[in-house]
């Protein structure tokens, strides 16, 4: 067991760019608080768009009655090429900003098998990470990314009203490795429409909790030293061929 390279991107420090130049790079308001809202494929979460519009309407409500003003940074899945996200977006286009990934796919038809990521998506997906308070989504490994910046996570666990009978966000939870958690409470869950600005809160000022605990589920299901995975490949590949 070698560990993943996956998050050797954050140990870079020339990934890294200002506040205010990741601000002029994708036109965000300076003197808002950012959060992320990173989709999922379609079939893990098909109802994504409505989350992030539940998220936009409870945005509107915060900015109309608190000082610090939040702005939503969209980060869509990089396989899902859909138009799911068009309307949502159109209707909140002064609270959402979407930052497509920067990856490569060889078709239009979103398998995992057919697109990789260019080296822009590290400082993309880094700054995103640096510079958001929060990420929220359906049971996402960003969670494990923003932990390594000291930023918490909400996870989305509430269905939406549909007659799709073949999907329940219960069983993304249901799925062996969200055993790992425990006795802890490494995220913030969000189990109803009615509590998006008391999560949002607590995410914000109140999550100091949910982000120790979000470290030790990592060292959990991550190997570390973390820097350290791509040494531990060579040397595993180094002795395979020996």
């Amino acid at each position: 067991i070698t560990g993943t390279p996956q998050f050797m991107p954050y140990f870079k420090n020339s990934n890294r760019i200002s506040r205010s130049e990741f601000a002029d790079r994708y036109n965000l308001p300076m003197g808002h608080k950012w959060i992320c809202f990173s989709g999922d494929d379609i079939t893990t979460s098909p109802y994504d768009q409505i989350y992030l519009r539940h998220l936009g309407e409870s945005v509107l409500k915060w900015n109309m009655v608190h000082d610090e003003k939040l702005h939503i940074v969209f980060r869509r899945c990089p396989t899902d090429f859909s138009i799911r996200y068009d309307d949502v977006l159109s209707d909140f286009d002064n609270i959402i900003t979407e930052i497509r990934p920067a990856w490569n796919s060889l078709n239009k038809s979103g398998g995992w098998d057919k697109i990789v990521p260019d080296k822009e998506d590290n400082v993309l997906l880094v700054n995103t990470v640096l510079h958001c308070e929060c990420v929220i989504n359906v049971g996402s490994t960003m969670a494990h990314d923003f932990s390594l910046y000291g930023k918490p996570c909400i996870y989305i666990k509430y269905n939406i009203d549909n007659k799709n009978l073949t999907w329940n966000v219960n069983r993304i939870y249901d799925n062996i490795h969200f055993q790992t958690m425990l006795d802890l409470e490494p995220v913030i869950w969000i189990e109803n429409k009615t509590q998006w600005i008391e999560k949002l809160y607590i995410a914000l000022y109140e999550s100091e909790n949910a982000v120790v605990d979000s470290k030790k589920w990592h060292k959990k299901v991550a190997l570390y030293p973390l820097e350290k995975a791509n040494e531990r490949i060579l040397q595993s590949l180094g002795n395979l061929v020996k």
